[in-house]
C-alpha cells in the first residue's frame, strides 16, 4: 500500500511540476514581435478585471499582428492606460516582447531598418 502511495505521490509531483513549467513557459518566456501601428482606438474609461471604472483613468485599447523575426505571426492585444494616456503614433513601427499570453516588454516605436526582412515584408 505505500508503494501504491509513493508512486501516486510521484506522478502528481511530476505532473504539477510539468503543468507549472508549461504555464510559466507560455505566460512569461517570449519573443520579439513587430508591427505596424494603423488605428488609433477610441479613448475609453478604464475599467478593472472585475468590471468597476475607474475614475479618472484612461485607456486605448489595442490589438496588433505582431510578425516574429522568421515570419510567423501572432495576435496580442495590450492597452496603453494613465490619467492622461498618449496614442500609439499611426504610421510607426513599434516592437514588443509578447509571450503567447501577454505583451511582457514594450511596445517600443523601432525604425523599419531595425527590422529583420522577413517581418517587415509581411508588415507591409
Amino acid at each position: 500500500m505505500k508503494k501504491i502511495l509513493g508512486i501516486l505521490l510521484l506522478v502528481l509531483v511530476l505532473a504539477g511540476g510539468w503543468f507549472g513549467f508549461k504555464y510559466y513557459n507560455d505566460t512569461y518566456t517570449g519573443t520579439v514581435g513587430y508591427a505596424k501601428v494603423t488605428t488609433t482606438p477610441e479613448k475609453k474609461e478604464t475599467v478593472d478585471n472585475q468590471g468597476v471604472v475607474q475614475k479618472g483613468y484612461y485607456s486605448y485599447n489595442y490589438s496588433f499582428d505582431f510578425v516574429m523575426a522568421d515570419g510567423t505571426t501572432q495576435t496580442q492585444t495590450f492597452e496603453v492606460t494613465g490619467k492622461d494616456p498618449q496614442p500609439l503614433t499611426v504610421g510607426k513601427y513599434i516592437k514588443a516582447k509578447i509571450s503567447k499570453k501577454r505583451v511582457l516588454e514594450g511596445p517600443n516605436y523601432v525604425e523599419a531598418s531595425a527590422i529583420p526582412a522577413k517581418a517587415l515584408a509581411k508588415i507591409q
